[in-house]
């Protein structure tokens, strides 16, 4: 969705990124760029673990725990997890990618539309430059936190189905 621990491909790698590369063995020729839905950023590879469908013989989530499991007992990653609480909540993604691009050839991967996954309000939350606020053509939705403390006319900023709006207001406060 958006860069969050993820690297431009205008950067070089920093070294966050070549311990991720160097643990989980990814290689250079696999890196595409990616352009994120939220800000328009060109980003090198970096999945968002929020709504993946695989096909479970190949055997996807299994590398993803094996790869985290490198990542996580690594020493100097603990250090740099330990400095920057970002790192230390996304590291599950940076598993993820490694496992991803490790395993899975270019063609085999297929991003969703933002349609599904949604996720709105993600401008108020994390600063994104497009609005998330328009939930007519939303298969599925998510929302974080939002809800914790929603802005006090949030219905009024959602565009959709008043029926939508509704079944949200009632059952995302309970």
């Amino acid at each position: 969705m958006h860069k969050n621990v993820g690297l431009l491909t205008s950067e070089p790698v920093d070294p966050f990124w070549h311990r991720i590369y160097e643990r989980n063995a990814v290689a250079e020729a696999s890196l595409f760029p990616m352009v994120t839905p939220a800000d328009g950023d060109t980003i090198r590879p970096y999945f968002n673990a929020g709504c993946l469908v695989v096909r479970p013989e190949r055997g996807l989530l299994q590398r993803w725990r094996d790869e985290f499991t490198l990542l996580y007992q690594d020493s100097i990653l603990r250090e740099m997890c330990a400095q920057d609480v970002k790192k230390r909540i996304f590291l599950h993604q940076t598993a993820l990618t490694g496992a991803i691009l490790n395993h899975l050839e270019r063609g085999e991967i297929m991003e969703f539309s933002d349609r599904i996954n949604y996720p709105i309000f993600f401008e108020q939350m994390f600063g994104a430059k497009k609005k998330f606020n328009n939930i007519n053509d939303v298969i599925t939705f998510r929302h974080e936190s939002y809800f914790r403390d929603p802005d006090p006319d949030w219905e009024n900023q959602l565009q959709g189905p008043p029926d939508k709006i509704a079944w949200m207001r009632e059952h995302l406060f309970k």
